[in-house]
């Protein structure tokens, strides 16, 4: 039986609704293929900050953490299992034989993404646009597009789901190699003032790491190049979804790394890639290293400016 939403409350002044998916925690995440959750409308006060700044966290907010990802194809092959209030006590294997079940389909891309981010012992918390929206009822999904912005700035962070891990594990390969090199940058930069040897050994040490990582060829079977035609770097989309976030999670397969180390790493590799990468591949990189930067929030940049920026995504 397909699950059937029901219809949210009216905004009030001061707030709005929205419904979250309560992922239900699974102690054998490796066997165990059914996702379970519940949805449940939450009534979410309007974030307080004045354009052009930061958003204020808000005391009476739901904590929830917001998926950034890409849909895939329009294939909606795996089910989302949703279940009323009343049975969450029950085992994930008894709740799924209840007649009283419903389903919901999802992408191939959401499902591996639920699978991966759901822990073993505690229920997650999520807004993913896909299941939290009524896809069919074109008002309600152009009222909660509009509220995209604040949806994404409300929630304790935001996700990045790049996609399952390739055969050739060049997820786990770059965001291992980012970590490290992030550390190798951040190490101790108090002690480099009015050390200049300290210093040139780090910055010998740096560039030593990033051009063994890119390689000395122009092959694009480098793990970067792999990780850079994922199609979550390619969607404007992800302008307002990581910009507006208080705090990032990239997510590739099994790994995972802040933003912060994400973002030093990219800057990094742009600055010492010596013609590796495409004209493409530039964009991407060149966008990843601003597109969180805080002088983005006081520049009140005009929407075509915008546009124009990042004109290669779609």
């Amino acid at each position: 039986m397909y699950y059937k939403y029901r219809p949210l409350s009216t905004t009030s002044r001061g707030s709005f609704s929205i419904r979250l998916l309560y992922l239900i925690p699974t102690r054998d995440l490796q066997d165990t293929d059914l996702l379970i959750c519940r949805l449940v409308e939450t009534d979410i006060p309007d974030a307080n900050f004045e354009e052009g700044g930061p958003p204020q966290p808000n005391p009476r907010s739901v904590k929830y953490q917001a998926l950034s990802y890409t849909w895939g194809l329009p294939v909606f092959s795996h089910a989302l299992h949703v279940v009323g209030d009343g049975n969450m006590d029950a085992s994930p294997e008894k709740l799924v034989s209840e007649p009283f079940i419903s389903v919901i389909r999802i992408t191939e891309n959401l499902y591996a993404a639920l699978r991966s981010l759901r822990k073993p012992d505690q229920t997650l918390v999520l807004w993913v646009d896909a299941v939290c929206i009524d896809q069919q009822n074109i008002t309600e999904r152009n009222s909660q597009v509009a509220h995209f912005p604040k949806t994404y700035a409300g929630a304790e962070s935001v996700l990045v789901w790049l996609g399952p891990d390739d055969v050739s594990s060049h997820g786990r390969l770059c965001l291992k190699f980012f970590a490290d090199l992030a550390a190798l940058i951040l190490d101790d930069p108090a002690s480099e003032s009015g050390d200049d040897y300290r210093s040139w050994r780090k910055r010998f040490k740096i560039n030593q790491a990033a051009s063994a990582f890119l390689g000395s060829d122009n092959s694009q079977s480098r793990p970067i190049a792999s990780l850079l035609e994922r199609s979550w770097f390619k969607r404007r989309w992800i302008i307002q979804e990581v910009v507006l976030a208080k705090d990032v999670w990239v997510h590739y397969g099994t790994m995972s790394i802040h933003w912060d180390a994400f973002e030093l790493a990219f800057v990094e590799l742009f600055d010492n890639d010596k013609g590796g990468f495409s004209n493409k591949h530039r964009t991407i990189l060149r966008t990843m290293s601003r597109i969180r930067n805080a002088e983005a929030r006081v520049k009140r940049q005009v929407p075509l400016d915008t546009l124009v920026e990042f004109d290669s995504f779609e």
